[in-house]
Order: C-alpha cells, then sequence, then structure tokens
C-alpha cells in the first residue's frame, strides 16, 4: 500500500512540475531596440525578452543563446532582433544566417523568426546608414531557410524617433505588437476566405501600392514555398490577394 500510494504521489509531483511549463513560451533576442519593446510592452508572462543594449553577434552568441537555449522547448517561439549595431559591418551579414538557419535546424519543435532591422534618421551621428539596413534585410530574405519566417516590420509600421537610432514607446509598442501578431498566426489553417481581410500582418497596409509592394516581397523572397491554402506562406499570398481587392 505504502509503495502504490508513493507511485501515485510521484504520479502527481511529475505532472504539476510538467504543467507549470506546459505552456508555450515566446523568447525575444535583442539589443537596446527591443529593451524599448520590453519597456512599452509592460507585463508579458508568456514572453522571455533578453536583451542588451548596445549588443550584438559576439553576445547574442556567447551570452544570449546560451543563457536561455537549453529552456527551448516544443511549441516554443523564438524571435531574433537583433543586427542593427553590426549592420555597418557587412561580414556580420554570413554569421547572423548561419547562426540563426543552425537555430531553427537544432530546435525543429519550435519556431524561428528573424525580425527586419528598421531604419534611423540619417543624421551626421549616425553610425549605420538605410541604404546599409536595406542591403541587410535584402541578405537575410535571401539566405534565411525555409525554416526560419522573416518579420518585415520595416515596411509595417509608422515609425515615430526618440532619437536617431531609438524610437518612441508608442512605436516601440507597435512594433512589439505587430510581431507578437505575427508569430501568433497559425501557420496552418483552413481556408476562411471571409476572415482573411483581418488578418493582423496586413492591419497597417491601408493603400493598394503598400499591399502590391508587400505581396512583391513575399512573392520574391519566398520564391521555393509552397502556393497551397494551407502552407504558410501560401495562405499569406492568399490574404494579400484579398486585401487588395479589398482596398482598391
Amino acid at each position: 500500500m505504502k509503495r502504490i500510494i508513493s507511485g501515485i504521489i510521484t504520479f502527481f509531483v511529475i505532472f504539476f512540475l510538467l504543467s507549470l511549463r506546459a505552456e508555450a513560451k515566446t523568447y525575444i533576442i535583442g539589443d537596446s531596440r527591443t529593451v524599448g519593446m520590453q519597456i512599452a510592452a509592460g507585463n508579458t508572462e508568456d514572453t522571455v525578452f533578453v536583451c542588451l543594449s548596445g549588443s550584438g553577434y559576439e553576445w547574442m552568441i556567447t551570452e544570449a543563446l546560451p543563457l536561455v537555449e537549453e529552456d527551448f522547448t516544443t511549441g516554443d517561439k523564438i524571435i531574433v532582433a537583433m543586427g542593427i549595431n553590426d549592420a555597418m559591418r557587412p561580414s556580420f551579414m554570413p554569421q547572423y544566417a548561419k547562426t540563426i538557419n543552425e537555430l531553427a535546424l537544432n530546435h525543429p519543435d519550435c519556431q524561428v523568426f528573424y525580425v527586419s532591422l528598421n531604419p534611423v534618421l540619417d543624421k551626421p551621428e549616425s553610425t549605420v546608414s538605410n541604404k546599409q539596413i536595406d542591403n541587410w534585410n535584402a541578405y537575410m530574405t535571401e539566405n534565411l531557410c525555409d525554416d526560419v519566417l522573416f518579420i518585415n516590420t520595416h515596411d509595417a509600421v509608422t515609425f515615430l524617433y526618440h532619437d536617431w537610432l531609438h524610437y518612441e514607446t508608442s512605436c516601440n509598442r507597435d512594433v512589439y505588437e505587430y510581431i507578437r501578431d505575427f508569430v501568433n498566426m497559425p501557420l496552418e489553417q483552413e481556408e476562411e476566405e471571409s476572415k482573411a481581410p483581418d488578418d493582423p500582418r496586413l492591419r497597417h497596409l491601408a493603400k493598394p501600392e503598400e499591399v502590391e509592394a508587400f505581396l512583391a516581397y513575399y512573392e520574391s523572397s519566398h520564391k521555393s514555398k509552397g502556393s497551397g491554402g494551407t502552407n504558410a506562406i501560401g495562405r499569406i499570398r492568399q490574404v494579400l490577394q484579398n486585401k487588395l481587392e479589398q482596398v482598391r
């Protein structure tokens, strides 16, 4: 009897411990811009921010990822929002792409995302230019593997600047909410044409030319993806087509 009771107790202890980590988490790894998002987002129990002002590639691979990588589990979302402090050095682009692709390879049960570098104000004190940012984003869309989804906040948010590099709190909140909505959209879902225009990834697109530009971006950066309705990128294509018809 004691053995049976002991076994039951052990079962419930294990069940309790597992239940503590039952909910999938979202990890956002980034620099000072991510610090701004964390402040703007407020209390987010299901989101783990790993961010440091002024950080770059070396910090990401030697401190940030080792700190949390062992905690990644099935269903987690891993978001890398870094690169602005390295964008003036093109030699870092292959290193970022390789590391992020390996992250997706090493954690196939998680979803991995990379957030575009967002614009700056071109001023004398700026250490990176918008041209360098555009080159960086183009490289990443071409060289990230199919298992990494690119979140194009660069073309989706209206940016309000605090200084040449950082944004106002309201803007940081917009960026965070766009990312949150993007990663929480089911990757596979049944066709629901009537709901397609409400896709949160498109709420910032109000003009035909904006929708067409976004559609062109996805068509060019995901050429190898399928076009079926249950395919993630195919679904986005379909939603964009519906949105285009709506705003014309």
